[in-house]
């Protein structure tokens, strides 16, 4: 029994031994193929797993066989794609990294710091997506760095905007639509044209420009009409019942949402299920659906015990949820969805802290490090120039970082200065008139009073935000000239007309800014018409030379105290 025990071991042993010789020998056959040949065969429709790895295997050992470690690391490539399952050749990125860093390819190692970025932020580790976001903008260089470029670019708009920093998100996810719109990539049906189109309009709805969100909206559903099956008319779909909902048209808001969401969940995409389940509990609360609202903020809390993940602007769900148990009396389930809420919090401070500061420091001016690099690198080479062309590279140093400090100095004392305004019941003082032993000279005491009595019920009124008002026609209301009317204003206003109507208005628009919050939906364009200016320029200028700060900053943290 013994015997024929060993004897079948024995066999077992020699089938495995010429069966690796076989592979071996398939490998060898196979190496001697040039890589082209390889890779037509690795791509070949219907391989199995097995075939691929043999391919893999062929394409190393060639590559290994005539030392180019440019085909190894494209192997390696392979042998990602072969696998599946990333978790189990995740590790070959570094190696592909180590391989590369010193090949000075255009390829390489950026697009592997790229591809490693990507996993991690679908992991929701946005720590070390950004750290290799970094890493692959610093290496980006060759024929293929505009398209890297604009993928780091994409993926780093999503991250910003992940984080609520929405201006910053705009301002990239611009200049990726602009480069799928030149390289015609909405005329391919490109996946890229339309996840860049969908960013943008979400940028947009973020930042309150509803107008501008609404239109690129609207060109989603129009280039992907219901009848293509593409997910991509439901997730536009799903964008547009949110901004009915940031319009008020909750019923129609209620529509859109609940018919996109069945579809939506089909690809499983948690983050946009969770926007979805959010804003469909926010319509329901509007329409006085109480309960209704309350199982689709449940519906985000399930998600995030799931996947561990939520982004800031779903949060308020929670708060939603403990209000509605607060006032049904069930201090239990008030009790559960508060700890969940501090947990949420604890989770949002550690994933979104070092992200926020590291997006400011490194981010917000890529082009500093890859620029202060070089620099370097430039003077080290150029020792034996003339010292003129030395101070003209540090002086290029010192402006960039000078510009990055001013950056940052400038963001500070934004904040602070909001902050300081906030607090002040009324935020600016006004100028107390002095005390004048005489009146404006050639004045009638009679008009005088009169004048200043009027010029009292004109700012009671507001009707300094008429646009067309001037010094003669508001002097003709008063029954006056424009000559009294203006020694008035400039004795005891102490500026001349137009600072005093400009100040008027600014200050009648901060008021109503804080104030009314359907005010801060308008463009500023609208807001400047609204109080009386002609331009969106001038608003800004003036306010900014009033308050120390422009009115889109202004309006921006009003909306994150509501």
């Amino acid at each position: 029994m013994l015997a024929r025990k060993n004897i079948n071991i024995f066999v077992l042993l020699v089938f495995i031994s010429q069966s690796l010789l076989s592979q071996e020998r398939a490998i060898d056959s196979l190496s001697n193929l040039d890589y082209q040949e390889l890779q037509q065969l690795f791509f070949k429709p219907g391989n199995d797993s097995l075939l691929n790895h043999t391919y893999f295997k062929a394409y190393l050992h060639k590559a290994r066989k005539e030392n180019d470690s440019l085909e190894i690391v494209k192997s390696y490539y392979l042998r990602i794609i072969s696998k599946g399952d990333i978790e189990d050749v995740f590790h070959l990125y570094d190696t592909i990294i180590e391989i590369s860093k010193n090949l000075k390819n255009e390829n390489f190692p950026a697009t592997a710091y790229f591809d490693k970025g990507v996993i991690y932020h679908r992991k929701y580790l946005y720590k070390n997506a950004l750290d290799n976001y970094i890493k692959a903008a610093y290496y980006n260089h060759g024929s293929r760095k505009e398209h890297l470029e604009f993928l780091i670019n994409q993926s780093l708009g999503q991250l910003k905007s992940t984080i609520d920093k929405n201006q910053e998100a705009l301002t990239i996810t611009k200049k990726c639509y602009k480069y799928v719109v030149e390289k015609n990539y909405r005329d391919e049906n490109s996946p890229l044209y339309y996840n860049v189109l969908f960013s943008l309009a979400d940028a947009y709805r973020k930042m309150n420009y509803l107008d501008s969100a609404r239109v690129y909206t609207r060109l989603g559903l129009l280039d992907k009409n219901e009848s293509d099956t593409s997910i991509n008319y439901y997730h536009f779909l799903l964008l547009d019942g949110i901004l009915k909902l940031q319009n008020q048209e909750y019923v129609e808001a209620e529509i859109n949402i609940a018919r996109a969401l069945p579809y939506i969940e089909k690809i499983q995409d948690q983050t946009t299920i969770t926007s979805g389940y959010f804003y469909l509990g926010k319509a329901y609360s509007y329409l006085q659906n109480e309960k209704k609202s309350i199982l689709n903020y449940k519906k985000v809390d399930s998600i995030f015990q799931k996947t561990n993940n939520i982004s800031p602007e779903f949060t308020s769900a929670y708060q939603q949820i403990i209000k509605y148990y607060k006032k049904e009396g069930d201090i239990e389930e008030q009790l559960t969805y508060t700890g969940k809420l501090i947990q949420v919090d604890s989770i949002l401070d550690n994933r979104y802290k070092y992200v926020n500061q590291e997006i400011t420091n490194k981010l917000d001016i890529p082009s500093l490090i890859s620029s202060k690099e070089q620099l370097i690198q430039q003077l080290q080479l150029d020792k034996k120039k003339s010292n003129t062309s030395t101070i003209i590279l540090l002086l290029v140093i010192s402006g960039i970082i000078g510009v990055s400090a001013y950056q940052y100095k400038k963001k500070t004392f934004y904040k602070k200065r909001f902050k300081e305004l906030i607090k002040t019941e009324k935020p600016k003082e006004k100028i107390t008139p002095k005390i004048f032993d005489t009146s404006p000279p050639d004045i009638p005491k009679e008009i005088l009073d009169m004048l200043l009595i009027k010029l009292s019920d004109f700012e009671v009124a507001h009707s300094y935000i008429d646009s067309k008002i001037t010094l003669h026609s508001l002097a003709s209301k008063m029954n006056t000239n424009s000559n009294y009317l203006s020694k008035v204003i400039n004795h005891y206003k102490q500026k001349s007309f137009a600072t005093y109507i400009k100040e008027l208005r600014i200050e009648y628009a901060f008021n109503q800014l804080k104030s009314q919050s359907k005010l801060r939906r308008f463009t500023i364009k609208a807001i400047a018409e609204e109080c009386g200016f002609k331009s969106a320029e001038s608003f800004s200028k003036t306010f900014y030379k009033v308050y120390s700060i422009y009115p889109s900053y202004f309006i921006k943290k009003l909306n994150k105290l509501d």
